[in-house]
């Protein structure tokens, strides 16, 4: 009975002391975690904007939960854009602070919204946000442009709270437009050579946009001027002066509006704003001799059968509304040609 009870004691007082033992591990576990100093990283290059404010270089990028802190401005690690460097090597087994701290030594910009998205943006391309910036432009035409940068992470509203706050010190903003210059800058005589074509091509689209005008007007003018008003049936024979004359006049109108929408077409297709929906002169918009043979061509035809046909009220009808619908299209092209004139 002794023995046992030696036993059962010897036993008990082994569980107290590993208890005991685990729970002192656990405590100076606990304790030397919460001694130990946070991960950190000093950058003194490239530039920091959170919520549209210019933080100072330079950077200390300290590891926290979830994200890191910049300066004690939080960037989250989720939903981080940093495309350019993603895409030239794999960055998966680099922290996401060194990451960071990495790109801004190369001279990129970090930029942040609570309510929006964060990124790095390279400095070739913050170069052009900085361009757009302190331009004399209009706020919302500046916003229009930092758009057209194709940063599709910065949502319009970001843009636009980066152009209420912008204020980058002067000697930065200085700094990165001669960067800007220098880097864009070209010999006097290949930017005359480029811009000739494009005064040439301005020059015309000018002169087709006044001359677009007044044959709409014109056009638009005649029909209204002179319609089908009688009330019959399409296969009825409508011999009335008024009535032939009717079709005379709508197939002029067809072959002059159809010569402008040439001209317009061969001139609009040398642009990448331009997309041909009849598939039958799509196919054929690499050649003008092509494209001006085919909708002459078909111009001509539909006027012939118009004007063989134009004893019928059906023709006369057809005639007009043939007549209108290229009015439209040239009211349409005056209103395209015209937004290369801004």
């Amino acid at each position: 009975m002794r023995i046992l009870t030696l036993i059962v004691i010897s036993i008990l007082l082994q569980a107290n002391w590993s208890s005991g033992g685990e729970d002192a591990g656990q405590s100076i576990f606990a304790d030397s975690h919460r001694d130990a100093p946070a991960v950190s990283y000093e950058s003194a290059g490239g530039g920091v904007i959170i919520n549209g404010n210019y933080l100072p270089a330079p950077y200390r990028i300290t590891v926290v939960p979830d994200g890191i802190e910049v300066n004690g401005q939080f960037v989250p690690q989720e939903g981080f854009n940093d495309r350019g460097r993603r895409n030239r090597e794999p960055q998966s087994d680099i922290p996401f602070a060194a990451r960071v701290c990495n790109r801004l030594e190369e001279g990129a910009w970090l930029l942040g919204w609570e309510e929006g998205g964060y990124g790095i943006m390279g400095e070739a391309r913050f170069m052009d946000v900085v361009a757009t910036l302190e331009s004399e432009s209009a706020d919302n035409v500046k916003v229009e442009g930092l758009e057209s940068l194709g940063s599709r992470w910065i949502r319009r509203a970001d843009w636009r709270e980066l152009v209420a706050r912008w204020d980058l010190p002067a000697s930065i903003v200085d700094q990165l437009l001669v960067a800007y210059q220098e880097e864009f800058a070209a010999d006097p005589e290949l930017v005359a050579a480029i811009g000739a074509p494009y005064r040439r091509f301005h020059t015309s689209i000018y002169l087709l946009t006044v001359f677009g005008i007044g044959a709409t007007v014109f056009a638009l003018g005649t029909l209204l001027s002179y319609r089908p008003i009688e009330k019959m049936s399409w296969s009825n024979v409508n011999l009335s002066k008024d009535a032939t004359h009717l079709v005379l006049r709508s197939v002029i109108l067809l072959i002059g509006l159809a010569v402008l929408d040439l001209v317009c077409t061969t001139i609009s297709a040398q642009t990448t704003s331009f997309w041909e929906l009849n598939p039958l002169g799509a196919a054929a918009l690499h050649s003008p001799f092509v494209l001006g043979a085919f909708k002459i061509g078909a111009t001509l035809m539909s006027g012939a059968i118009l004007l063989s046909l134009r004893r019928y009220h059906g023709a006369q009808v057809a005639a007009w509304w043939l007549a209108l619908f290229c009015t439209i299209l040239a009211i349409r092209w005056v209103t395209f040609n015209s937004m290369f004139l801004a």
